[in-house]
Protein backbone atom coordinates (compact mmCIF):
# COMPACT_ATOMS: atom_id res chain seq x y z
CA UNK A 1 0.00 0.00 0.00
CA UNK A 2 3.03 2.22 0.95
CA UNK A 3 4.65 1.66 -2.50
CA UNK A 4 1.12 2.28 -4.77
CA UNK A 5 0.56 5.47 -2.31
CA UNK A 6 3.98 6.67 -3.37
CA UNK A 7 3.95 6.41 -7.06
CA UNK A 8 0.20 7.68 -6.95
CA UNK A 9 1.71 10.85 -5.64
CA UNK A 10 4.74 10.57 -8.58
CA UNK A 11 2.22 10.30 -10.96
CA UNK A 12 0.35 13.43 -9.39
CA UNK A 13 3.27 15.24 -8.85
CA UNK A 14 4.73 14.36 -13.23
CA UNK A 15 1.03 15.78 -14.33
CA UNK A 16 0.94 18.94 -12.55
CA UNK A 17 4.58 19.89 -13.54
CA UNK A 18 3.54 18.59 -17.27
CA UNK A 19 0.52 21.33 -16.83
CA UNK A 20 2.11 24.21 -15.43
CA UNK A 21 4.57 24.08 -18.63
CA UNK A 22 1.55 23.67 -20.86
CA UNK A 23 0.20 27.21 -19.14
CA UNK A 24 3.60 28.90 -19.45
CA UNK A 25 3.81 27.86 -23.12
CA UNK A 26 0.18 29.10 -23.66
CA UNK A 27 0.96 32.47 -21.49
CA UNK A 28 4.31 32.85 -24.01
CA UNK A 29 2.02 32.45 -27.61
CA UNK A 30 -0.86 34.36 -26.40
CA UNK A 31 1.49 37.46 -24.78
CA UNK A 32 3.50 37.08 -28.12
CA UNK A 33 0.33 37.28 -29.80
CA UNK A 34 -1.02 40.83 -28.77
CA UNK A 35 2.29 42.29 -28.98
CA UNK A 36 2.46 41.46 -32.60
CA UNK A 37 -0.89 42.96 -32.60
CA UNK A 38 0.27 45.48 -30.88
CA UNK A 39 2.66 46.52 -32.57
CA UNK A 40 0.61 46.75 -35.98
CA UNK A 41 -2.12 48.31 -34.69
CA UNK A 42 0.86 51.03 -33.14
CA UNK A 43 2.31 51.33 -36.82
CA UNK A 44 -0.90 51.93 -38.62
CA UNK A 45 -2.05 54.62 -35.72
CA UNK A 46 0.69 56.12 -36.13
CA UNK A 47 0.77 56.23 -40.54
CA UNK A 48 -2.60 57.91 -39.99
CA UNK A 49 -1.64 60.40 -37.36
CA UNK A 50 0.91 61.51 -39.95
CA UNK A 51 -1.08 61.38 -43.04
CA UNK A 52 -3.63 63.69 -41.20
CA UNK A 53 -1.59 65.94 -39.82
CA UNK A 54 -0.08 66.35 -43.30
CA UNK A 55 -3.50 67.14 -44.50
CA UNK A 56 -4.43 69.79 -42.04
CA UNK A 57 -1.44 71.26 -43.20
CA UNK A 58 -1.75 71.26 -46.85
CA UNK A 59 -5.04 72.38 -45.96
CA UNK A 60 -3.97 75.50 -44.37
CA UNK A 61 -1.55 76.14 -47.26
CA UNK A 62 -3.83 76.22 -49.60
CA UNK A 63 -6.13 78.22 -48.02
CA UNK A 64 -3.48 81.31 -48.04
CA UNK A 65 -2.48 80.93 -51.27
CA UNK A 66 -7.11 81.48 -51.96
CA UNK A 67 -6.30 84.25 -49.41
CA UNK A 68 -3.62 85.42 -50.77
CA UNK A 69 -4.64 85.41 -54.89
CA UNK A 70 -7.98 87.05 -53.77
CA UNK A 71 -6.34 89.88 -52.43
CA UNK A 72 -3.79 90.56 -54.31
CA UNK A 73 -4.57 88.66 -58.13
CA UNK A 74 -8.21 89.64 -58.63
CA UNK A 75 -8.07 91.56 -61.48
CA UNK A 76 -9.50 88.37 -63.62
CA UNK A 77 -10.40 85.35 -63.06
CA UNK A 78 -7.65 83.16 -64.80
CA UNK A 79 -5.06 85.33 -62.78
CA UNK A 80 -6.68 83.77 -59.59
CA UNK A 81 -6.27 80.47 -60.85
CA UNK A 82 -3.45 80.86 -62.60
CA UNK A 83 -1.73 82.56 -58.82
CA UNK A 84 -3.65 79.26 -56.76
CA UNK A 85 -2.18 76.70 -59.20
CA UNK A 86 1.27 77.76 -58.83
CA UNK A 87 0.81 77.67 -55.26
CA UNK A 88 -0.69 74.26 -54.94
CA UNK A 89 2.08 73.24 -57.61
CA UNK A 90 4.67 74.49 -55.34
CA UNK A 91 2.92 72.88 -51.70
CA UNK A 92 3.00 69.76 -53.68
CA UNK A 93 6.64 69.94 -54.20
CA UNK A 94 7.47 71.08 -50.84
CA UNK A 95 5.86 68.49 -48.99
CA UNK A 96 6.61 65.37 -52.02
CA UNK A 97 10.30 66.42 -51.26
CA UNK A 98 10.66 66.44 -47.25
CA UNK A 99 8.36 63.15 -46.98
CA UNK A 100 10.74 61.92 -49.34
CA UNK A 101 13.13 61.52 -47.16
CA UNK A 102 11.31 58.98 -44.67
CA UNK A 103 10.09 56.77 -47.74
CA UNK A 104 7.18 58.53 -47.94
CA UNK A 105 5.11 59.77 -51.28
CA UNK A 106 2.86 62.28 -50.70
CA UNK A 107 1.23 64.52 -53.77
CA UNK A 108 -0.88 67.58 -54.24
CA UNK A 109 -2.84 68.04 -57.29
CA UNK A 110 -5.67 70.02 -58.92
CA UNK A 111 -7.02 72.63 -58.09
CA UNK A 112 -11.01 72.66 -59.08
CA UNK A 113 -12.28 76.30 -58.64
CA UNK A 114 -15.98 77.83 -57.07
CA UNK A 115 -15.71 81.06 -58.04
CA UNK A 116 -17.17 83.84 -56.34
CA UNK A 117 -17.06 87.71 -55.65
CA UNK A 118 -14.89 89.32 -53.08
CA UNK A 119 -17.08 92.35 -51.47
CA UNK A 120 -14.53 95.09 -50.08
CA UNK A 121 -14.88 98.54 -48.65
CA UNK A 122 -11.29 99.53 -48.35
CA UNK A 123 -10.82 103.41 -47.72
CA UNK A 124 -7.82 104.30 -46.33
CA UNK A 125 -8.53 105.06 -43.02
CA UNK A 126 -11.70 104.08 -42.96
CA UNK A 127 -15.03 105.36 -43.50
CA UNK A 128 -18.97 104.72 -43.12
CA UNK A 129 -20.10 102.06 -44.07
CA UNK A 130 -22.83 103.68 -46.29
CA UNK A 131 -23.45 101.66 -50.02
CA UNK A 132 -23.28 103.21 -53.13
CA UNK A 133 -24.75 107.07 -53.05
CA UNK A 134 -25.01 107.15 -49.38
CA UNK A 135 -27.24 104.90 -48.92
CA UNK A 136 -27.67 104.01 -45.07
CA UNK A 137 -29.80 101.11 -44.63
CA UNK A 138 -28.53 98.70 -47.68
CA UNK A 139 -28.42 95.05 -48.98
CA UNK A 140 -24.89 94.37 -49.42
CA UNK A 141 -25.73 91.38 -50.88
CA UNK A 142 -29.01 88.78 -51.38
CA UNK A 143 -29.14 85.01 -51.96
CA UNK A 144 -25.24 84.09 -50.55
CA UNK A 145 -23.62 82.12 -48.38
CA UNK A 146 -20.20 84.19 -47.30
CA UNK A 147 -16.75 83.45 -45.57
CA UNK A 148 -13.84 85.65 -44.51
CA UNK A 149 -16.02 88.16 -43.31
CA UNK A 150 -14.09 90.60 -41.57
CA UNK A 151 -14.34 94.86 -40.20
CA UNK A 152 -11.78 97.32 -38.70
CA UNK A 153 -13.62 99.55 -36.31
CA UNK A 154 -12.12 102.87 -36.32
CA UNK A 155 -14.96 104.63 -34.43
CA UNK A 156 -18.64 103.63 -33.53
CA UNK A 157 -21.96 105.44 -32.17
CA UNK A 158 -21.97 105.40 -28.50
CA UNK A 159 -25.82 104.30 -28.23
CA UNK A 160 -26.17 104.45 -24.94
CA UNK A 161 -23.10 102.33 -23.77
CA UNK A 162 -25.32 99.06 -24.37
CA UNK A 163 -25.52 96.52 -26.87
CA UNK A 164 -29.16 96.58 -28.08
CA UNK A 165 -29.96 98.92 -25.14
CA UNK A 166 -30.86 101.92 -27.47
CA UNK A 167 -33.09 102.78 -30.05
CA UNK A 168 -32.94 101.02 -33.84
CA UNK A 169 -31.81 104.28 -34.67
CA UNK A 170 -28.40 104.71 -32.64
CA UNK A 171 -26.82 101.39 -33.47
CA UNK A 172 -25.02 100.22 -36.37
CA UNK A 173 -26.77 96.87 -37.11
CA UNK A 174 -25.70 93.80 -39.43
CA UNK A 175 -28.71 91.30 -40.20
CA UNK A 176 -28.20 88.03 -41.88
CA UNK A 177 -31.77 86.68 -42.89
CA UNK A 178 -33.13 83.74 -45.07
CA UNK A 179 -36.48 85.58 -45.13
CA UNK A 180 -38.31 83.90 -41.97
CA UNK A 181 -35.61 83.68 -39.58
CA UNK A 182 -32.64 86.73 -38.38
CA UNK A 183 -29.36 86.52 -37.12
CA UNK A 184 -28.30 89.72 -36.14
CA UNK A 185 -24.90 92.15 -34.66
CA UNK A 186 -24.65 95.49 -33.83
CA UNK A 187 -21.64 97.41 -32.88
CA UNK A 188 -21.36 100.05 -30.40
CA UNK A 189 -18.94 102.19 -28.22
CA UNK A 190 -18.82 101.53 -24.68
CA UNK A 191 -18.40 104.76 -22.29
CA UNK A 192 -15.45 103.61 -21.59
CA UNK A 193 -14.01 104.16 -25.52
CA UNK A 194 -14.39 100.07 -25.76
CA UNK A 195 -16.07 99.01 -28.97
CA UNK A 196 -18.65 96.33 -28.01
CA UNK A 197 -20.00 93.77 -30.20
CA UNK A 198 -23.39 92.32 -29.67
CA UNK A 199 -25.30 89.28 -30.73
CA UNK A 200 -29.02 88.88 -31.22
CA UNK A 201 -30.66 85.84 -32.30
CA UNK A 202 -34.46 85.76 -33.35
CA UNK A 203 -34.81 88.33 -31.04
CA UNK A 204 -33.29 87.52 -28.09
CA UNK A 205 -30.08 88.60 -26.98
CA UNK A 206 -27.10 85.90 -26.86
CA UNK A 207 -23.81 88.00 -26.06
CA UNK A 208 -21.65 90.74 -26.01
CA UNK A 209 -18.14 90.91 -26.58
CA UNK A 210 -16.01 94.21 -25.96
CA UNK A 211 -12.33 94.89 -27.27
CA UNK A 212 -10.47 98.48 -26.30
CA UNK A 213 -8.72 100.07 -29.35
CA UNK A 214 -5.69 101.36 -27.39
CA UNK A 215 -5.07 104.03 -29.70
CA UNK A 216 -5.74 101.90 -32.80
CA UNK A 217 -9.30 100.09 -35.09
CA UNK A 218 -10.61 97.11 -33.25
CA UNK A 219 -10.37 94.15 -35.68
CA UNK A 220 -14.05 91.86 -35.84
CA UNK A 221 -13.82 88.50 -37.74
CA UNK A 222 -17.56 87.70 -37.92
CA UNK A 223 -16.90 84.03 -39.81
CA UNK A 224 -14.24 83.38 -37.56
CA UNK A 225 -15.91 84.45 -34.24
CA UNK A 226 -13.08 86.65 -32.89
CA UNK A 227 -13.15 90.26 -31.65
CA UNK A 228 -10.41 92.41 -31.36
CA UNK A 229 -8.47 88.91 -31.71
CA UNK A 230 -9.70 87.20 -28.63
CA UNK A 231 -12.37 84.40 -29.05
CA UNK A 232 -16.05 85.60 -28.99
CA UNK A 233 -18.27 82.83 -28.16
CA UNK A 234 -21.93 84.49 -28.50
CA UNK A 235 -20.15 85.41 -32.71
CA UNK A 236 -21.32 82.34 -34.52
CA UNK A 237 -22.29 83.90 -37.41
CA UNK A 238 -25.69 83.11 -39.04
CA UNK A 239 -26.74 80.98 -36.34
CA UNK A 240 -29.97 79.78 -37.36
CA UNK A 241 -30.26 80.67 -40.99
CA UNK A 242 -30.73 78.46 -44.02
CA UNK A 243 -28.17 78.65 -46.67
CA UNK A 244 -28.36 81.27 -49.12
CA UNK A 245 -29.00 83.97 -47.20
CA UNK A 246 -29.39 88.19 -47.72
CA UNK A 247 -26.76 90.49 -45.65
CA UNK A 248 -28.20 94.03 -44.59
CA UNK A 249 -26.70 96.80 -42.70
CA UNK A 250 -28.78 99.55 -41.05
CA UNK A 251 -27.66 102.72 -39.76
CA UNK A 252 -24.25 102.62 -41.57
CA UNK A 253 -23.30 105.96 -40.78
CA UNK A 254 -23.02 105.32 -37.29
CA UNK A 255 -20.05 103.49 -37.67
CA UNK A 256 -16.54 103.95 -39.52
CA UNK A 257 -13.74 101.29 -40.64
CA UNK A 258 -13.21 98.73 -43.54
CA UNK A 259 -14.79 95.25 -44.25
CA UNK A 260 -14.41 92.53 -46.27
CA UNK A 261 -16.36 89.49 -47.27
CA UNK A 262 -16.08 86.65 -50.14
CA UNK A 263 -19.63 85.44 -51.51
CA UNK A 264 -20.46 82.15 -53.40
CA UNK A 265 -21.96 83.62 -56.70
CA UNK A 266 -19.65 84.41 -59.33
CA UNK A 267 -19.45 88.08 -60.37
CA UNK A 268 -22.33 89.11 -58.01
CA UNK A 269 -23.17 93.01 -58.01
CA UNK A 270 -26.24 95.07 -56.99
CA UNK A 271 -27.11 98.87 -57.55
CA UNK A 272 -25.36 99.03 -54.01
CA UNK A 273 -22.54 98.23 -54.64
CA UNK A 274 -19.56 99.63 -57.67
CA UNK A 275 -17.49 98.01 -59.78
CA UNK A 276 -13.85 97.93 -58.84
CA UNK A 277 -12.38 99.20 -55.60
CA UNK A 278 -10.25 102.17 -54.72
CA UNK A 279 -13.51 104.58 -53.67
CA UNK A 280 -15.22 105.31 -50.33
CA UNK A 281 -18.44 103.27 -51.65
CA UNK A 282 -18.02 99.18 -51.54
CA UNK A 283 -16.54 97.57 -54.60
CA UNK A 284 -16.47 94.59 -56.00
CA UNK A 285 -13.32 91.80 -57.56
CA UNK A 286 -13.16 88.77 -58.69
CA UNK A 287 -12.53 86.10 -56.48
CA UNK A 288 -12.56 82.59 -55.69
CA UNK A 289 -14.35 81.38 -52.52
CA UNK A 290 -13.17 77.82 -51.93
CA UNK A 291 -10.89 75.36 -54.28
CA UNK A 292 -10.49 71.82 -54.09
CA UNK A 293 -7.62 69.40 -54.25
CA UNK A 294 -6.76 66.29 -54.43
CA UNK A 295 -4.17 64.51 -51.38
CA UNK A 296 -2.48 61.46 -51.85
CA UNK A 297 -0.37 59.84 -49.29
CA UNK A 298 1.94 56.74 -49.36
CA UNK A 299 3.69 55.02 -46.16
CA UNK A 300 4.98 52.37 -45.14
CA UNK A 301 2.05 51.22 -44.06
CA UNK A 302 -0.68 52.74 -45.53
CA UNK A 303 -2.42 54.52 -48.24
CA UNK A 304 -4.79 57.15 -48.30
CA UNK A 305 -6.24 59.52 -50.84
CA UNK A 306 -9.10 62.04 -50.77
CA UNK A 307 -10.21 65.19 -51.89
CA UNK A 308 -9.64 68.11 -49.45
CA UNK A 309 -11.88 71.28 -49.99
CA UNK A 310 -10.74 74.72 -49.08
CA UNK A 311 -13.03 77.64 -48.15
CA UNK A 312 -10.53 79.52 -45.55
CA UNK A 313 -12.69 81.65 -43.19
CA UNK A 314 -15.96 79.93 -43.94
CA UNK A 315 -18.28 79.37 -41.17
CA UNK A 316 -18.24 76.20 -39.09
Amino acid sequence: MADLSDDRGQIILIAAFALAVTFIALALVVNAAIFTENLASRGETAGSDDALLLRHSVEQSVGRAVTNANTYNSSTEPALNSSVATSVDNVSQAVTRQQSVSGRIVTVSGPAYTHGTRIVDNASGGSEFRGAASTDNWTVATGVNARAYTMRIYDANTAGGANFGGTKTDEFRLNVTDGSDTWRVNVTEQASGDIAVGVREFGGESGVCTASPTGGPVDIDLTGGRVGGEPCAPLAFGEGVGSGYDIEYNNSHLVSGNYSLVVDQDEYTNGNLTSGIGTDDPGTRHGIYAVTVTYRYDGSSITYETEVRVAPGEPA
